[in-house]
């Protein structure tokens, strides 16, 4: 989990332990101020506030529907450019 990670098809619930046990032992490897800035981002594709009780560290890709984000998603991911993703909202 070196990369950006996106989830998507999972609730995120917290009785995924084994999501969460990765995801904080990657933040703790991030957490020191000078790896701040290259710690890799992870994203949830969500609609209305579905997910609004996660953690800041996961930021949300909200989409009016699931059918519209995974749009979306496609776009950014087959553009021939080199879109970034970086601060989606």
């Amino acid at each position: 989990m070196s990369t950006h990670v996106i989830f998507f098809g999972t609730s995120l619930d917290f009785s995924e332990w084994d999501v969460w046990f990765a995801l904080v032992n990657r933040w703790r490897n991030y957490a020191k101020l000078k790896s701040k800035k290259s710690e890799p981002h992870a994203f949830v594709l969500t609609t209305g506030d579905k997910h609004a009780g996660l953690p800041s560290q996961i930021t949300q890709l909200s989409a009016p529907s699931y059918d519209q984000g995974w749009k979306w998603l496609d776009a950014v991911m087959n553009c021939p450019t080199s879109a970034s993703i970086d601060g989606a909202n």
